[in-house]
């Protein structure tokens, strides 16, 4: 099974190309996931209601999940901006990959995002965590920040071609596999 975490950024090329992802990553070959940063990410049904619902219909059809890691949040943080998790489904323990590469490039502070509530590059920064492990798919891997440097570095993110040029008899599937089988992983 090969373990893959979308960015929110997919979103939009997936809706745009009207790729489905059930058929595109088929549920018994690829587990997909996104981080709870990406979840925060996702746009409200008022901002771009016909790609929430793209989102919202992808994610039941092909079991998308998210997935949190068990920890405690900043205190006084509501529900609704919750990061971290307790004992409940889809928390797991971080990787001691993960641990060391958040004590080598820690959060950033100053001010939160007013849509997302999220500080400056820490979705980016929880993809590029698991690309230690796992496959992250994104739209930013060329862009100054976390998941530059985790590809530049020899993790396992994986930047999808620009939405109006997608080279002919292009799979993400076929990508996806090769990304998988060029580096073996542990978890």
């Amino acid at each position: 099974m090969i373990k893959v975490y979308l960015d929110n950024n997919c979103w939009d090329f997936l809706f745009f190309n009207q790729i489905d992802l059930a058929d595109e990553l088929p549920g018994e070959e690829f587990e997909i996931w996104l981080t709870r940063e990406q979840e925060l990410e996702i746009p409200s049904a008022e901002d771009k209601p016909e790609l929430h619902r793209f989102i919202q219909s992808t994610r039941a059809r092909c079991n998308i999940r998210t997935e949190r890691i068990l920890g405690f949040d900043e205190p006084g943080l509501p529900e609704a901006e919750r990061r971290f998790g307790g004992f409940e489904d889809n928390v797991r323990w971080a990787t001691n990959g993960e641990l060391e590469y958040w004590k080598e490039v820690p959060l950033k502070g100053g001010s939160k995002r007013k849509k997302t509530k999220l500080y400056k590059d820490e979705a980016d920064r929880a993809l590029a965590a698991r690309s230690i492990e796992w496959i992250v798919v994104t739209r930013d891997a060329n862009k100054n920040g976390p998941l530059r440097s985790a590809r530049v570095g020899g993790q396992k993110v994986f930047q999808l071609p620009e939405p109006n040029n997608i080279p002919h008899g292009w799979s993400l599937r076929a990508a996806l596999r090769a990304l998988a089988s060029a580096r073996p992983s542990s978890g």
